[in-house]
């Protein structure tokens, strides 16, 4: 519970803020590293994303991912209570929103957007491509309400490990696959 702001319950890892979770305001965030080639010296992309967590409404919630001075940026999984859900794709110079389809939204680590794709990294995402278009995949299979046990479901999938949705840590990797 914050000073200022509603309280939020959140993840982090390591010595990171928490930059990943949902308020009492119905405002929830998720992010996926994503590697622009515009990267300078500004605010860090984790208190854009622990900002988010302070968020009153979306509009907020956008504002919160996109500071002037930032120095890189996430993909920012968004949503509110009322079911709007998108996200914005951010470098530190630009960015993109893209809108969810069907009540879902898919994104791994590359940018999707093609005014995004321009100041990519270059680099093979073939890991990347291939969770995305699985989760895809298993999104439009879905009958039914999504809920947490659907989610549940498609994040522990397999198919073509080792680049599946569960993607356990492999040391070999190359650093943006």
């Amino acid at each position: 519970t914050p000073d200022d702001g509603p309280p939020f319950l959140a993840m982090s890892y390591g010595p990171i803020l928490c930059n990943v979770g949902m308020n009492a305001a119905g405002i929830a965030v998720g992010i996926d590293s994503v590697y622009p080639t515009d990267v300078r010296v500004g605010i860090p992309r984790v208190l854009a994303s622990r900002a988010v967590l302070a968020a009153e409404r979306l509009s907020d919630a956008i504002r919160a991912c996109l500071p002037k001075r930032r120095a890189g940026g996430y993909n920012y999984l968004l949503a509110d209570r009322s079911g709007e859900i998108f996200s914005v794709e951010s470098s530190s110079t630009d960015h993109d929103f893209l809108y969810a389809h069907e009540g879902w939204l898919a994104h791994t680590n590359h940018y999707l957007s093609l005014k995004m794709r321009r100041i990519e990294q270059p680099g093979g995402y073939a890991s990347s491509n291939i969770r995305l278009r699985r989760a895809g995949h298993l999104l439009r299979r879905q009958v039914g309400e999504i809920n947490a046990v659907t989610l549940q479901t498609i994040l522990r999938d397999h198919a073509s490990y080792p680049d599946s949705i569960c993607n356990h840590e492999d040391m070999g990797d190359e650093p943006h696959d």
